[in-house]
């Protein structure tokens, strides 16, 4: 048999005698974008037994005692200044008891820009389409104290942080103007059992949408802070009533938090949507606006849109969102701002000339039809209604109401009431104290003998 034998002189290894092909060994990278430093530390030994020592304790022994960056080596090429704020990100360890070999891997993490103590990190986004209406960016990034720093530093260093300003000035796109509140935004706090590491997370999207700015809403000509209307209108025209009908829809769109965008919400529905003649006034001036600017080259008579519409709908979402649907049209109505709706129908009874049948005296069972040069006489009935605006308790018994269902009676009686011996058959009117509406109908009779030309046509006498 043959034995070969080896040796190490203990002065070949200096302090670490017991370990073969030691490593010890740093690589420095930069990043453009964020310009973060990553600094990658390896160290790695295998061992030979010493004594009473094993081998791969020699090689863990080894290592160990070169962990950490206290021994570092600095970069030429990559340049920190006087900044050294280190955040340990992700630490690994290989084990080979078998082979004896021991190694660990590190990766540290620096912002020189900061110099802190916990590094913030992002990339952003852009998107655009020719069917979108804005360009639209997205953030999204880290505030990382890695897995030695203090959550308490991670938080304060996250408050600091203008997530605004990293997007628009990473962006460097200065004829694209993106709106300060984001259209998304969500942050989260990541637990130290999350791969150790003390970090907060956050996304957040941009899009150059600038109607929310009250300095620069002049398109619209009002605003309650992050919040606009965003609305359509569709006119479509009876050709044989002669009516218009304009109908609005639209979406009130605010900025913010939940609790923002539904305050933004609610205060311009009041204060800027639901404004003058009870309400709907704004609404009317918007839907109007577009009616009398394309009547005339429609062919439309443009008599103005009623004061009140003749449906509204507000709802209200669950993410702050409000939906207003709302329909007006030029109808023949009073046009008082006191006078929600009003109608009236017209039932004419025309005079006829009036015959008689006649038995014949010489013959059994012939009769005749004799013209008496009698006309009955004809009635008019109108019926109507008129409604008051009942959320106004003051209104409920408010004479205008009276007087609109007078004028009515008035204007149909002077029009078609024109004969001779006019007669008030009847005269009723209810109104009752839930709503204040007014019904009335009024019957008139006359003799309109001679108004009509004489019919021709003979009859049979058979």
């Amino acid at each position: 048999y043959t034995i070969n034998l080896q040796a190490h002189q203990s002065g070949y290894f200096s302090s670490s005698y017991g370990v073969l092909d030691p490593v010890d060994e740093f690589s420095y990278d930069e990043q453009q974008e964020d310009e973060i430093v990553t600094l990658t530390h390896n160290v790695s030994a295998r061992g030979f037994r010493v004594g009473a020592t094993q081998a791969f304790d020699n090689a863990k022994n080894f290592v160990v005692g070169r962990t950490g960056i206290s021994g570092k080596i600095n970069s030429e090429f990559v340049t920190t200044g006087n900044c050294d704020s280190w955040v340990l990100k992700t630490q690994s360890e290989t084990i080979d008891r078998v082979n004896a070999t021991y190694s660990v891997s590190e990766i540290y993490e620096m912002d020189p820009s900061g110099c802190n103590p916990v590094v913030v990190k992002y990339n952003c986004t852009l998107e655009s389409g020719i069917q979108d209406d804005f360009v639209r960016g997205t953030i999204q990034g880290e505030v990382n104290g890695g897995k030695t720093g203090l959550m308490s530093d991670v938080r304060t260093r996250f408050e600091q942080v203008d997530i605004y300003d990293l997007f628009t000035g990473s962006i460097s796109q200065s004829n694209l103007d993106f709106f300060k509140i984001p259209v998304s935004y969500n942050s989260e706090e990541v637990t130290a059992a999350t791969n150790g590491e003390r970090k907060i997370t956050f996304n957040a999207t941009y899009d150059n949408d600038n109607l929310f700015d009250d300095n620069n809403n002049t398109f619209f000509q009002y605003g309650s802070g992050p919040c606009y209307f965003d609305y359509n209108v569709e006119i479509s025209h009876d050709e044989t009533t002669e009516v218009a009908t304009v109908s609005l829809n639209g979406n009130v769109k605010a900025r913010g938090n939940l609790q923002e965008r539904i305050k933004s919400a609610n205060e311009f529905l009041n204060n800027d949507l639901s404004t003058g003649d009870n309400g709907t006034g704004r609404l009317r001036d918007l839907a109007n606006e577009v009616y009398q600017g394309i009547s005339g080259d429609l062919g439309i008579n443009g008599y103005p849109l009623n004061i009140f519409p003749n449906s509204l709908s507000i709802v209200s979402g669950n993410k702050g969102a409000v939906s207003i649907t709302t329909t007006f049209d030029n109808s023949d109505r009073i046009f008082d701002s006191k006078i929600r709706g009003s109608s009236y129908n017209i039932d004419v009874k025309t005079a006829l000339p009036i015959y008689k049948p006649r038995a014949s005296v010489n013959e059994n069972g012939v009769f005749g039809i004799y013209e008496t040069n009698v006309y009955n006489r004809e009635v008019v009935n109108v019926n109507g209604q008129i409604i008051p605006d009942h959320r106004a308790s003051s209104l409920v018994k408010d004479s205008t109401i009276e007087a609109s269902g007078s004028g009515i009676v008035n204007t149909i009686r002077t029009a078609l009431v024109s004969g001779e011996s006019k007669r008030l058959e009847s005269d009723t009117s209810s109104r009752p104290e839930t709503d204040g509406s007014l019904s009335f109908g009024n019957s008139y009779s006359f003799n309109s003998s001679g108004l009509y030309a004489k019919a021709n046509t003979k009859l049979s006498t058979t």
